[in-house]
Formats: C-alpha cells, sequence, structure tokens
C-alpha cells in the first residue's frame, strides 16, 4: 500500500512515497518529521519586516538591523514601500539564491542582493556566504534599491546605485548615526579607471546595467556613488545640483543640465569629480537623532515552499528586479581618512 503526501507551496507538490503500512507509522513517520525540519527556515518578524534565513540568530540581526535602517531612511524622506510589510530571504547556497532569483535574472551569479519591485508584494534576496557582515550593508544596499525603485516619481539607475552605496555604511553610536562612509574598493577603482562617459552614465537604465559586462557594472557603481557622495559633501547648495541632475533624460538634454547646474562641460564636471576623488579626506555626514528602535522581533519557522511561493508572486507583479552587484564590504577604519560633515 503507498500514501502520496502533498506538501503546502504553490510552485513545489513534494511526494513522499511509503512502501508498507509499518514503515509509514514508524521509522518513515521519523523521516518524513526530519525532512519537514530541514524544509523549514528560521523566520524572524519586525513591525515592517518578515526575514527567513537557515540560522535563527542571522534572521533575528538582520531584521532588527534593516528595521531601524528602514524607519532612519523613512525619517530622510523615503517611506517604507509596499503595505508596509518587506520579506527579506537569506539564501545559504549558490542553488539557492539564483533559484529563487529566477531564470530571467541574467546577472544573479554576479550579484549579492535582488530587490522585486513589486508595489504589492516586496521581497528582497540576499546572499552572505563569504561575508564577514552577515550582509548587513548587502541588505541595506538592497533595501534602497527596494524603496527608490519603487518610489512615486521614477529614478534614475544611478542615482539609486549611488543612494545604495551612499547609505551602506549606515551605523549607529549613542544618540548619533552615520552614513556615507569612504568606500576603499570605490576609490581605487576610480582612481586606476576613466570614468564611464557621462551621457551614458546618466542616461543607463536598469537593462543596460544588465547587459554591462562585470567590469564595466562595478566602474559604473563606483562612479555613482562619487557623484552622489561628493554632492552630500556640498551641503544644501550639493544637494540642490544633485537633484537637477534627476531631471536628465537623455545625453542631449545630460550636457545641457550639467552645464547649466556647474557651468562646465562634461569634461569639466568630470575633473571636479575627479579633485574630489583625490581628496585626502572625504566628508561623511554624522546625524544626532535617536534612531528608532527595531522593537520586539518575534521567531517562527516557513516552509521553503512558502518561501518560493513568496517569489513567484512578487516576479508576477515586478515592474523591475534590481540586482546589487559584488563587492567588497566597507573597511573600518575606512580609506581615505574621513572628516565629519554637515548633518
Amino acid at each position: 500500500m503507498s500514501r502520496r503526501i502533498v506538501v503546502r507551496g504553490s510552485l513545489v507538490a513534494v511526494v513522499l512515497l511509503f512502501a508498507s503500512v509499518a514503515a509509514s507509522s514508524g521509522a518513515g513517520a521519523a523521516a518524513g518529521r526530519g525532512e519537514a525540519g530541514r524544509n523549514d527556515w528560521n523566520e524572524a518578524r519586525t513591525k515592517h519586516f518578515v526575514v527567513v534565513a537557515e540560522g535563527r540568530t542571522t534572521a533575528q540581526k538582520l531584521a532588527a538591523r534593516l528595521e531601524s535602517f528602514a524607519l532612519f531612511f523613512a525619517e530622510r524622506g523615503h517611506p517604507i514601500p509596499g503595505n508596509g510589510t518587506v520579506r527579506v530571504v537569506v539564501a545559504p547556497s549558490d542553488e539557492a539564491f539564483k533559484e529563487l532569483a529566477g531564470p530571467e535574472v541574467r546577472s544573479a551569479s554576479s550579484s549579492v542582493g535582488l530587490a522585486v519591485l513589486s508595489p504589492e508584494h516586496p521581497v528582497m534576496l540576499i546572499d552572505v556566504r563569504e561575508r564577514t557582515d552577515d550582509g548587513i550593508a548587502t541588505a541595506y544596499r538592497t533595501y534602497v534599491q527596494l524603496a527608490l525603485g519603487l518610489d512615486a516619481t521614477p529614478l534614475p539607475a544611478w542615482f539609486r546605485d549611488g543612494m545604495a552605496e551612499y547609505y551602506r555604511s549606515f551605523g549607529t553610536h549613542g544618540v548619533s548615526a552615520f552614513v556615507g562612509r569612504a568606500i576603499k574598493e570605490h576609490v581605487y577603482e576610480l582612481r586606476d579607471h576613466a570614468f564611464l562617459p557621462w551621457d551614458v552614465f546618466f542616461t543607463a537604465d536598469r537593462a543596460a546595467l544588465d547587459a554591462m559586462p562585470a567590469e564595466r557594472r562595478e566602474l559604473f557603481q563606483a562612479q555613482a556613488w562619487l557623484v552622489v557622495h561628493a554632492q552630500f559633501s556640498a551641503g544644501t547648495t550639493g544637494k540642490k545640483q544633485l537633484l537637477s541632475l534627476l531631471e536628465i533624460r537623455d545625453g542631449e538634454q545630460a550636457a545641457t543640465v550639467v552645464r547649466g547646474t556647474f557651468g562646465t562641460d562634461f569634461e569639466g564636471f568630470g575633473k571636479r569629480m575627479r579633485d574630489y576623488l583625490e581628496r585626502t579626506r572625504m566628508t561623511y555626514q554624522q546625524v544626532e537623532v535617536v534612531v528608532p528602535p527595531a522593537g520586539e522581533v518575534k521567531a517562527a519557522k516557513t516552509p521553503r515552499d512558502d518561501v518560493r511561493a513568496w517569489f513567484a508572486s512578487a516576479r508576477a507583479g515586478a515592474k523591475e528586479i534590481a540586482a546589487v552587484s559584488r563587492t567588497e564590504p566597507t573597511v573600518n577604519p575606512p580609506y581615505p581618512v574621513e572628516r565629519k560633515g554637515a548633518r
């Protein structure tokens, strides 16, 4: 006699066959319980996030950090997307990451994070393998891509990448939060290579980024970080100039906006960025505010089939899937030597 058991999940039906009634009631039942345990991931839930991972500590730590970061980012004018709940999955392996990413994500092999921009069911996918920060910086970068990608106003790819890199170093000390720490790898990358053409840089969309070779994509990301970092360091004037750059829609308009905003052409703008890059000190922001606490973190179990269903639902309604490229973590102490800047 055989018995078929279908485990809940919209993508995968798991069929367990037992050879006999005795086997299914004895050793087979124990094996079924063990299989169910292996198919459950640990879940940590805060007010705005549901994080699942193989390790309970990883899920709880990431949920708490993301909750505080999202509340801080919301205070900077970027509300929490979706219906107030963001699902986050920490992939334990290459295979799991690629499976959940889906075959349509061509850059999955060179990515450490994915933001599925579904207005109703936003989902983040994080790869934490061989990372010393448990994927915290990757989670911040991916969340920024998610929040800005679902903004009511369409924002260019360079700005989203630059903001993700700028905010990746978010941290707290007492009642203060800081962002904008220098990223050694970006500094080295930009000092060793010529900038991407500015008309290409300012007009590249997400499809163009996904089609870029990994080396060119890394350069784009570093260049985006530099533009955002340089403008934020210039205080109110720099931020106003940054808003002007967001108006660029095509290459011809890019030249006009740059000249109107900075009083120079692409070559002069590039020199301006290069001069900032060569500084011996880079400005970072320390904001003296009370960072909202994460609140209670609740623990539970989530079947893997449910996780697959999350991604299927999110991909079906997604307007875009934004990949976060692989880079090294922010170093501490950072390079070059930093100084605090304006709030």
